[in-house]
This record gives structure tokens, sequence and C-alpha cells, in this order.
């Protein structure tokens, strides 16, 4: 968020801050990895759903996983 007085408020980039959360979630998973993240982890990490054996399978984004950590 930033302040402009010229254009008289403050400024917001919801999906570029949603972005770099997602990038950040990425970059301390693969820190953590003792070598590259499959694609069923980047997904699951960025909270993509795939199909999988012809079915829909849900996959909990990286606040959903938190709350279950905790």
């Amino acid at each position: 968020m930033t302040t402009d007085p010229a254009a008289g408020g403050e400024l917001t980039d919801d999906a570029l801050q949603h972005e770099i959360e997602l990038v950040g979630e990425l970059v301390v998973a693969a820190s953590a990895s003792e070598g590259p993240l499959t694609d069923e982890q980047i997904d699951l990490i960025l909270g993509i759903e795939r199909l999988h054996r012809d079915a829909r399978v849900s996959v909990p984004g990286p606040r959903e996983l938190r709350r279950q950590d905790a």
C-alpha cells in the first residue's frame, strides 16, 4: 500500500499482494525442500485444484494449511 498525495489517498493492488504472498510461500517451501518441488507440491502450495484419477480433488491453499497446523 502506498500513499500518493497527488492521487488523494491510498493506492492498493490486492491481486499483486496476493501473488507476492504466493511467491513467498513457494520460496519458503523450496528452501525447506531437499530437492525440487513436484508439480503436486507446487499445486498444494498455490491452492490449485487438479484432476486426479478422473475426480476433482480440492487441494487446500497455504492459509488453510497454516490453520490445520495451529
